[in-house]
Protein backbone atom coordinates (compact mmCIF):
# COMPACT_ATOMS: atom_id res chain seq x y z
CA UNK A 1 0.00 0.00 0.00
CA UNK A 2 1.65 3.20 -1.27
CA UNK A 3 0.08 6.47 2.16
CA UNK A 4 0.92 9.42 2.01
CA UNK A 5 0.44 11.59 5.55
CA UNK A 6 0.39 15.31 5.69
CA UNK A 7 -0.56 17.54 8.22
CA UNK A 8 0.62 20.73 10.14
CA UNK A 9 3.74 20.48 12.57
CA UNK A 10 2.76 18.91 15.67
CA UNK A 11 -0.17 16.94 14.11
CA UNK A 12 1.68 13.51 14.41
CA UNK A 13 2.91 13.03 11.47
CA UNK A 14 5.88 11.31 12.57
CA UNK A 15 4.70 9.15 15.20
CA UNK A 16 1.65 7.90 13.19
CA UNK A 17 4.04 7.24 10.04
CA UNK A 18 6.46 4.92 12.52
CA UNK A 19 3.56 2.99 14.46
CA UNK A 20 2.03 2.71 10.99
CA UNK A 21 5.32 1.20 9.44
CA UNK A 22 6.63 -0.99 12.87
CA UNK A 23 2.84 -2.66 12.63
CA UNK A 24 2.88 -3.36 9.15
CA UNK A 25 6.79 -3.66 7.82
CA UNK A 26 6.29 -0.98 5.35
CA UNK A 27 9.23 1.30 4.88
CA UNK A 28 8.44 4.79 5.73
CA UNK A 29 9.94 8.17 5.01
CA UNK A 30 10.14 11.67 6.52
CA UNK A 31 10.17 14.87 3.54
CA UNK A 32 12.36 16.40 6.44
CA UNK A 33 14.67 13.88 5.79
CA UNK A 34 14.57 14.39 2.57
CA UNK A 35 14.82 17.69 2.23
CA UNK A 36 18.15 18.07 4.42
CA UNK A 37 20.93 16.64 4.86
CA UNK A 38 21.60 16.45 8.76
CA UNK A 39 24.95 17.68 10.47
CA UNK A 40 26.37 20.42 12.78
CA UNK A 41 24.92 22.44 10.25
CA UNK A 42 21.88 21.53 8.43
CA UNK A 43 21.75 21.71 4.74
CA UNK A 44 18.81 21.70 2.20
CA UNK A 45 18.95 19.31 -0.57
CA UNK A 46 18.54 20.55 -4.05
CA UNK A 47 15.15 20.68 -5.40
CA UNK A 48 15.67 18.44 -8.43
CA UNK A 49 17.45 15.79 -6.02
CA UNK A 50 14.62 15.91 -3.42
CA UNK A 51 12.04 15.24 -6.31
CA UNK A 52 14.03 12.86 -7.76
CA UNK A 53 14.15 10.92 -4.53
CA UNK A 54 10.21 11.09 -3.63
CA UNK A 55 9.63 9.80 -7.31
CA UNK A 56 11.84 7.03 -6.57
CA UNK A 57 10.01 6.28 -3.34
CA UNK A 58 6.73 6.17 -5.15
CA UNK A 59 7.93 3.42 -7.53
CA UNK A 60 7.99 0.72 -4.47
CA UNK A 61 5.08 -1.34 -3.29
CA UNK A 62 4.07 -0.12 -0.27
CA UNK A 63 5.71 3.35 1.53
CA UNK A 64 4.89 5.48 3.88
CA UNK A 65 6.10 9.11 2.97
CA UNK A 66 4.99 12.25 5.86
CA UNK A 67 5.17 15.26 5.52
CA UNK A 68 3.54 18.75 4.58
CA UNK A 69 6.68 20.31 1.94
CA UNK A 70 3.61 21.87 0.00
CA UNK A 71 6.86 24.20 -1.96
CA UNK A 72 8.09 21.39 -3.82
CA UNK A 73 5.76 18.23 -3.35
CA UNK A 74 3.23 19.10 -5.84
CA UNK A 75 6.29 18.51 -8.62
CA UNK A 76 6.55 15.00 -7.57
CA UNK A 77 4.73 11.69 -8.52
CA UNK A 78 3.14 11.25 -4.94
CA UNK A 79 -0.13 12.59 -5.21
CA UNK A 80 -1.04 10.08 -8.53
CA UNK A 81 1.28 7.17 -6.94
CA UNK A 82 -0.20 7.47 -3.48
CA UNK A 83 -3.25 4.86 -2.51
CA UNK A 84 -4.32 6.74 0.06
CA UNK A 85 -3.97 10.74 0.74
CA UNK A 86 -4.16 10.81 5.12
CA UNK A 87 -4.75 14.52 6.18
CA UNK A 88 -4.03 14.53 9.97
CA UNK A 89 -6.40 16.99 11.49
CA UNK A 90 -6.19 16.66 14.99
CA UNK A 91 -7.37 19.44 17.43
CA UNK A 92 -5.70 22.84 17.26
CA UNK A 93 -4.96 22.49 21.37
CA UNK A 94 -4.13 19.11 21.16
CA UNK A 95 -1.47 20.20 18.05
CA UNK A 96 -0.53 23.78 20.27
CA UNK A 97 0.08 20.99 23.31
CA UNK A 98 2.29 18.20 20.90
CA UNK A 99 4.59 21.43 19.78
CA UNK A 100 4.86 22.68 23.44
CA UNK A 101 5.50 18.85 24.87
CA UNK A 102 8.28 17.88 22.58
CA UNK A 103 9.51 21.45 22.71
CA UNK A 104 9.96 20.49 26.67
CA UNK A 105 11.07 16.66 25.60
CA UNK A 106 13.51 17.75 23.98
CA UNK A 107 15.63 20.34 26.35
CA UNK A 108 15.17 17.60 28.50
CA UNK A 109 17.16 15.58 26.45
CA UNK A 110 14.24 12.92 26.95
CA UNK A 111 13.33 12.55 22.85
CA UNK A 112 15.42 12.81 19.98
CA UNK A 113 15.91 16.43 17.79
CA UNK A 114 17.46 16.86 14.66
CA UNK A 115 18.30 20.53 15.51
CA UNK A 116 18.66 22.38 18.64
CA UNK A 117 15.24 23.40 20.27
CA UNK A 118 15.68 27.33 20.75
CA UNK A 119 12.91 29.59 21.98
CA UNK A 120 12.46 31.07 18.42
CA UNK A 121 12.09 27.56 16.73
CA UNK A 122 9.06 27.00 19.44
CA UNK A 123 7.66 30.02 17.82
CA UNK A 124 8.43 29.32 14.30
CA UNK A 125 6.93 25.73 14.86
CA UNK A 126 3.15 27.63 16.12
CA UNK A 127 3.88 29.80 13.14
CA UNK A 128 3.98 27.22 10.64
CA UNK A 129 0.78 25.40 12.48
CA UNK A 130 -1.05 28.71 11.77
CA UNK A 131 0.08 29.14 8.17
CA UNK A 132 -0.66 25.37 7.46
CA UNK A 133 -4.44 25.87 9.26
CA UNK A 134 -4.74 29.08 7.14
CA UNK A 135 -3.52 28.28 4.11
CA UNK A 136 -1.20 25.22 3.56
CA UNK A 137 -4.45 22.73 4.28
CA UNK A 138 -6.56 24.52 1.19
CA UNK A 139 -3.09 23.55 -0.84
CA UNK A 140 -2.83 20.40 -0.16
CA UNK A 141 -6.50 19.54 -1.08
CA UNK A 142 -6.34 21.10 -3.94
CA UNK A 143 -2.87 18.72 -5.27
CA UNK A 144 -4.78 16.19 -3.98
CA UNK A 145 -7.71 17.15 -6.17
CA UNK A 146 -5.73 17.48 -9.37
CA UNK A 147 -4.77 14.01 -8.73
CA UNK A 148 -8.41 12.65 -8.90
CA UNK A 149 -8.27 11.78 -5.19
CA UNK A 150 -10.25 12.24 -2.21
CA UNK A 151 -8.20 12.94 1.12
CA UNK A 152 -9.39 11.00 3.62
CA UNK A 153 -8.73 12.66 6.90
CA UNK A 154 -7.75 11.65 10.55
CA UNK A 155 -7.43 13.14 14.00
CA UNK A 156 -5.16 10.30 15.68
CA UNK A 157 -3.64 6.92 15.14
CA UNK A 158 -6.63 4.42 15.18
CA UNK A 159 -8.33 6.42 12.41
CA UNK A 160 -5.42 5.97 10.15
CA UNK A 161 -5.40 2.04 10.89
CA UNK A 162 -9.19 1.86 10.39
CA UNK A 163 -8.56 3.96 7.01
CA UNK A 164 -5.80 1.64 5.73
CA UNK A 165 -8.02 -1.33 6.98
CA UNK A 166 -11.27 0.15 5.20
CA UNK A 167 -8.48 0.77 1.89
CA UNK A 168 -7.84 -2.84 2.17
CA UNK A 169 -11.42 -4.31 2.28
CA UNK A 170 -12.21 -2.70 -0.40
CA UNK A 171 -10.11 -4.31 -2.89
CA UNK A 172 -6.93 -1.92 -2.01
CA UNK A 173 -3.73 -4.12 -3.84
CA UNK A 174 -1.90 -5.09 -0.40
CA UNK A 175 -3.69 -7.61 2.33
CA UNK A 176 -3.59 -5.97 5.56
CA UNK A 177 -3.64 -7.94 8.57
CA UNK A 178 -6.50 -7.53 10.89
CA UNK A 179 -4.20 -6.91 13.89
CA UNK A 180 -2.77 -3.37 13.13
Amino acid sequence: MKIYLCGSVGSGKSTIARKLASQTGWPAWSLDDITWVRGSVAQKRPEAERIARVNEICQRQNFIIEGAQLGWIGKTTIFERADLCILLEPSIKKVRWQIDSRFVKQLLHLEHANYQPTWQGLKDMHRWQRQYNQNDRQKVRLLIARAAKTPTICVNFAEVQQAVLRFSEKGGQEHVDKRI
